[in-house]
């Protein structure tokens, strides 16, 4: 064999190594606490990509390069902040990521319902874990998001988003305002811990013709009767999750809205009122 044709070889073989090893593998992120306990519905990012929230078991499940050690960020209430390098497991390939809780455990007392959150108990948890099983299509927003982007106004919130947008309309006298736009740019239904919200700018633009805002983002509403925008409706500092839905045909029937625009999808958001 030719020292050239032995130099091609070794080429292409370097070429397939660099190749297997860029190319994405699964990756399971198993987070826990410091006595092996599941840390279910934990906000997980790998190497500064997309966070996932994790299942009841507290498995998170990413497509990333090969590599050795993975860059892991992981939040959940009620625990600290973990942000750290990590090896992958030799025995199975996972991350493991173990969190430390924000206050000791006293010795005599035991919390059993650890995770029975006002969330879990309005459904919330329960609806994530469906969508995920692919029961119906939906985008959550969980505490851990909420806490980490740290949003100033509700509709920073919905910026980026796949199924949903934010609109701006422009009123008379008043200052330019926001409304969330579903499928065909039309307005979505909000609920704020169940219950629709009626009188907002959302109600003013379905009843327009046509219902879609202007390619440019914004249009003009000749009414001037003063209607409550998507940041007026909640702080965003009192909501504790949000659940999207692009249409009420494949959403869950608890939560379907009673008078809603089924084909523009709607939008539920719960906040620390109820308890």
């Amino acid at each position: 064999m030719s020292r050239i044709t032995w130099s091609w070889i070794c080429l292409l073989c370097g070429v397939a190594s660099l190749v297997r090893a860029q190319s994405p593998v699964r990756t399971i992120v198993r987070v826990t606490t410091g006595e092996g306990h599941p840390v279910p519905y934990a906000w997980v990012s790998i190497n500064g990509g997309n966070a996932v929230t994790a299942d009841s078991t507290g498995a998170a499940v990413f497509l990333v390069a090969r590599r050795d050690t993975v860059s892991v960020v992981v939040r959940r209430m009620g625990f600290r902040l973990f942000d750290a390098r990590l090896p992958r497991s030799t025995s199975d390939g996972d991350v493991h990521v173990t969190l430390t809780r924000l206050t000791p455990i006293l010795d005599t007392v035991r919390v059993m319902a650890t995770y029975a959150t006002p969330l879990a108990s309005r459904g919330f948890y329960d609806r994530l874990e469906r969508a995920k099983r692919g029961a119906f299509t939906a985008e959550f927003v969980t505490p851990e998001e909420l806490d980490a982007r740290g949003a100033i106004y509700l509709s920073q919130m919905f910026q980026g988003r796949r199924s949903v947008s934010v609109g701006y309309v422009s009123r008379l006298r008043e200052r330019t305002q926001t409304v969330l736009l579903g499928r065909g740019r039309c307005p979505m239904t909000i609920l704020v811990d169940g219950q629709r919200v009626r009188g907002t700018l959302q109600d003013d633009i379905s009843s327009e013709v046509p219902q879609s805002i202007n390619p440019s983002g914004s249009r003009q509403v000749g009414s001037d009767v003063l209607r409550l925008s998507l940041d007026n409706i909640v702080d965003v500092r009192s909501v504790m999750g949000i659940e999207i839905y692009p249409s009420t045909a494949n959403a869950p029937v608890d939560l379907i809205p009673i008078g809603g625009r089924g084909s523009c999808g709607f939008v539920a958001i719960w906040t620390r009122a109820r308890r």
